[in-house]
Formats: structure tokens, C-alpha cells, sequence
């Protein structure tokens, strides 16, 4: 899947849990540079309103941006300060598309692309590419030592057009961490349990999980998927 990379990962782990494949190869990738991305991201949006704008990604950041400032009353230099922050942590990560140690004033210094969003505030154009194994559980232990293991996931889709949403408060967001918590037994025992409820079908004893694990959880309706990946390196 182009662009959708985390979606893809969804839909394969639904897929490996629903029990219509054991192993499934998931792809992603995208090549901004072979053409205008605001263009791309501008034909993603709804024809009939929301593309006639003109907006972007950027733009629709920036709305967000603005809103958010204005609620909490953050200055454009704490903005700044985060970029400062990012660039200079990505500094240590060889493979980091963007970094540098930059100051504040670094930041303001630079042009305007969609206020209050600066250059340096922006995503720069990618290429890349990416991919990973999802499989059952026994697949997964037999092709490496340390499977990552699926606990949660999450799903939900706010309002269609922006204007309908609260873009200093992401509901779909919140509500998409409350279904991913809420499969993982100790986090929501432990953690969430006094801020998002206890889940519905709390089981009283363990549920077998495709492979033979015994794990805690929900019920399988709302079940745990299980995945495994290689090294970044090798197998």
C-alpha cells in the first residue's frame, strides 16, 4: 500500500487473526519526489469543498497549528523549540532523513510556508520504503527468536470535512488509543482502567489464541493479534 502503510498492517493483522491467512507480507511505500505532493495530497481531499480551497497537507497542519496555539496559548517559540529538540535527537539516528542542531531564532528566521508553519515545521518530501511479515504465532517463533507481538489495535475515523472536527482536540485519536489499550489486559487493568472503563467480554481466565498461547484479553471478537518481523538487517 501506497501512503497507507499503517492501515495495511491493520488489515493484515485482522486478517491473520480472522484466520484466512497465517502469513502475510505487507509493503509500503512512497516516492514524493516524482511529483508535486501538494497536488497529490490536495486531489485526497473532498472534491466538492474542502480540494476547491486549495489545501494540503501543510495547510490542514497549519489550521490545526493555529487552533491548537490559540487554546492553550503556546508562543511560536515553544513551537520552535520543538523542532530544535527533534533535529537535534535525530542527530544520534544514522538513518534520519532530516537533522542538525539549530536554535529558536534559527526556526522564526525562516520563511513562512502556511502560517504559523515554518520551513523547518514542515515534513520534507520522502522516498522510501518499507515492509514487514505478519503471521500466526507458531510461524512467527519459528522464523526468529524475538517476534514483536501485536497487544492492540485501534481504529476510528473522525468527521469528514475539518471544519466539523475540533482540530485542538483529536477525537478519533483518543478514541482509537481507548480500543488499542483496552485489548491489552495489563494496561487497562493497571494504567487506563479509571479513564477509559473496562472493556466489554472481560474474560475470567485466559483465551487461546491462534497458535495455542494461552494470552489475557478480551474475548475474540476484540482479540489479540500476533505478528512477527525480522531485524532491520537480516533475518
Amino acid at each position: 500500500m501506497a501512503a497507507d502503510g499503517a492501515y495495511a498492517l491493520y488489515y493484515a493483522t485482522v486478517s491473520v487473526m480472522s484466520g484466512h491467512h497465517d502469513c502475510i507480507l505487507v509493503l509500503a511505500h512512497t516516492k514524493e519526489s516524482q511529483a508535486d505532493g501538494r497536488l497529490i495530497e490536495n486531489f485526497g481531499l473532498e472534491p466538492i469543498y474542502t480540494r476547491m480551497l486549495g489545501l494540503d497537507y501543510t495547510g490542514c497542519a497549519a489550521l490545526r497549528a493555529r487552533q491548537y496555539m490559540h487554546r492553550y496559548a503556546i508562543p511560536e517559540e515553544q513551537c520552535a523549540q520543538v523542532v530544535v529538540k527533534d533535529l537535534g535527537n535525530a542527530f544520534h539516528n544514522p538513518k534520519a532523513q532530516s537533522f542538525g542542531f539549530v536554535s529558536v531564532s534559527d526556526v522564526l528566521s525562516l520563511p513562512m510556508l502556511c502560517e504559523p508553519v515554518r520551513l523547518l515545521e514542515a515534513k520534507p518530501a520522502s522516498d522510501g520504503a518499507c515492509a514487514v511479515i505478519v503471521a500466526e504465532e507458531t510461524k512467527a517463533k519459528r522464523w526468529t527468536r524475538r517476534p514483536v507481538w501485536v497487544e492492540g489495535l485501534g481504529c476510528c475515523y473522525d468527521r469528514h470535512y475539518p471544519g466539523y472536527r475540533d482540530l485542538s482536540d483529536p477525537e478519533s485519536l483518543r478514541e482509537a488509543a481507548k480500543r488499542a489499550y483496552c485489548m491489552t489486559w495489563w494496561t487497562c487493568r493497571h494504567s487506563f482502567g479509571g479513564l477509559f472503563g473496562q472493556p466489554v467480554g472481560w474474560p475470567k481466565r485466559p483465551v487461546r489464541w491462534p497458535g495455542g498461547a494461552p494470552r489475557h484479553g478480551p474475548n475474540i471478537a476484540r482479540g489479540i493479534g500476533t505478528w512477527g518481523s525480522t531485524r532491520r538487517n537480516g533475518p
